[in-house]
């Protein structure tokens, strides 16, 4: 855009005449936008009268106009010969004709619609340029020309005559680099289109395949349902839109000894239903508000024997969009039977656990209170004898005592042993303080046990507090079962009961003795029960083998971690961790 002041020229203004107030702010629009001044004017009279009180730099005019035409108004304004307005044509050039009329009418220029602004520019300089010029060249001549069957007189000057054909001139060089620009871009666009054509057609090719692996695929999916439906185990019903059954497979007739004319015969799913079932019910509303049911229900056979079935119903819209539903029944007769048989055989399984159990607690009582009668008796017979029985007298009283007690501590694993595996074991959770309500008592009870072998035993408490949340017998019974083997295995030395904190403060209490130790081969072993590592009659320790068994089921029901360190011939070391307590 030219924005230099030079064409405002002493103040004056181009005069823009158009009928059309479109083409007049258009053209007052690119004028002003290159600082020249615009004066509309709407049809020739207005122009003649603008004229006769203004001298614009020069005037463009529409030629088509009602009333008065431009070429009229250029032949009044050239009509003074003394008046050197320029005066540009409008027009869109379509007819040789114009030029002719143009150069009768005395106009200095063309100016062709549709106009780039900067060719309209460009030519308004050039008249501006050549204007001084024009006023030395007023000599007029007149040329009588025939044109298209009529006799037109030339009255302009050279110049005029030459800015017309110079103008005519740029107005083909403008129409034929158009035309040369529409050319390109028809052949692009025709390689274009042609590019489409043949993405297209790929596109139709694609889609043909397309089509045909569908149909295909379409034709191999139906030939898979025909032997799905056919070949399936269970009877599958399909009913039409009107509700009745259409068909069904082998299987159905097969499961409800009716044949596929008779289930049509029968009409709708209900026949084959049992409607008495409250399942039923249930079954229709939730078919009604969700299109499907998954269920149990009961099937009536053609003999009318009633059978239990699984049913998976749904409601669809076939190809045609009609609406059809379709049935899956699933004959469960066995099932039920297992069920009803599995369920028998837990009741059994109970009722024969409880009389085991009723039966070792009964064994429990019958063996402990005879037991406990003899030591009792053997207690007092010892004291009857003084403070200085016989050697042999004090040992025989000392075996009584130790039988009476391996024979109860047999019956107390036995039963702990068989509470564990069947699951009766009834846990009482707590808060405890590890060592003052659970080894220090063993502490005391284990005490002289140890001196009768002369073992050092010792209890080591490195942290003030040791809370833990867990069950208190089987926790009592864990250190119980570990330091009565670290005694019964160790012949010399001592045993160390150790209470600490590891470093995420989980409670720790290892059972450190210096006794006969375990062999690695025997470690993997140590917790399946019945398992010692000298068996048989000539073995020099005695056992069951239940007691780290137990031990092992303990930790698991408490959440405790247990491992074991141990060498033979140098002692074992078993450390029992509790997960710390909030």
């Amino acid at each position: 855009m030219n924005t230099n002041n030079s064409n405002v020229i002493n103040g004056q203004e181009i005069l823009v005449v158009d009928d059309s107030p479109t083409q007049v702010e258009q053209l007052k629009f690119f004028l002003e936008r290159n600082r020249y001044k615009v004066a509309p004017a709407y049809n020739a009279n207005e122009a003649l009268e603008y004229l006769n009180k203004h001298k614009p730099l020069l005037v463009i005019t529409d030629i088509m106009m009602p009333g008065m035409n431009g070429y009229e108004l250029c032949r009044r304004i050239k009509a003074d010969s003394k008046n050197t307005l320029p005066v540009i044509l409008l027009t869109s050039l379509s007819d040789p004709d114009y030029i002719v009329k143009g150069l009768d009418c005395g106009a200095d220029n063309f100016l062709v619609k549709p106009y780039e602004e900067k060719y309209l520019v460009s030519m308004i300089q050039s008249i501006h340029a050549n204007q001084e010029l024009r006023k030395h060249q007023q000599t007029q001549f007149g040329v009588d020309i025939f044109f298209g069957g009529k006799k037109h007189t030339i009255t302009s000057n050279r110049t005029q005559i030459l800015d017309l054909l110079i103008s005519t001139y740029e107005v083909a060089l403008q129409k034929n680099y158009e035309f040369e620009k529409a050319t390109r871009q028809l052949c692009e666009l025709n390689e274009q289109l042609e590019e489409k054509v043949k993405e297209r057609t790929k596109e139709l090719t694609e889609e043909i395949n397309r089509g045909k692996y569908l149909e295909q695929t379409l034709r191999e999916s139906e030939e898979s349902y025909r032997l799905l439906f056919e070949n399936s185990l269970d009877a599958v019903l399909l009913a039409s839109p009107d509700g009745r059954i259409s068909n069904v497979n082998s299987a159905a007739e097969k499961i409800f000894g009716l044949t596929l004319k008779e289930f049509k015969q029968l009409g709708r799913y209900d026949a084959v239903v049992d409607t008495t079932d409250p399942n039923f019910h249930t079954a229709l509303k939730e078919r009604k508000h969700t299109g499907k049911f998954a269920g149990e229900l009961i099937g009536i056979r053609k003999n009318g024997s009633k059978f239990p079935i699984e049913v998976s119903t749904a409601v669809y819209n076939d190809r045609n969009n009609e609406l059809r539903s379709s049935m899956l029944i699933h004959d469960i007769s066995i099932r039920k039977k297992a069920q009803e048989d599995l369920i028998k055989a837990k009741e059994l399984a109970e009722k024969s656990n409880k009389l085991k159990t009723e039966f070792l607690a009964q064994m429990s009582h019958e063996i402990r209170s005879p037991i406990n009668v003899i030591i009792s008796f053997a207690n007092l017979l010892k004291d009857e004898m003084g403070n200085n029985p016989p050697a042999e007298v004090t040992e025989y009283f000392s075996g009584i005592e130790s039988a009476g007690r391996r024979i109860i501590r047999t019956i107390d694993l036995i039963i702990n042993a068989s509470e564990l595996h069947v699951g009766t074991y009834e846990a009482s959770w707590e808060n405890l303080d590890l060592f003052k309500d659970v080894i220090a008592n063993l502490k005391n009870e284990y005490t002289n046990l140890a001196k009768t072998k002369n073992l050092q035993f010792n209890f080591v408490k490195k942290t003030p507090r040791a809370l833990v949340y867990g069950d208190r017998y089987s926790i009592s019974q864990i250190f119980s079962n570990l330091i009565d083997n670290a005694i019964k295995y160790t012949h010399k030395g001592s045993i160390d009961v150790v209470l600490d904190k590891s470093n995420e403060n989980d409670i720790v209490v290892s059972v450190i003795d210096t006794g006969i130790g375990i062999s690695e081969e025997f470690k993997s072993k140590l917790f399946e029960p019945f398992m010692q590592e000298e068996r048989g009659y000539s073995r020099k320790f005695e056992g069951n083998g239940l007691g780290l068994a137990l031990v092992k089921k303990y930790c698991d029901l408490n959440n405790a971690k247990i491992d074991i360190e141990s060498e033979k011939g140098v002692g074992t070391k078993i450390t029992v961790t509790f997960p710390k307590s909030y």
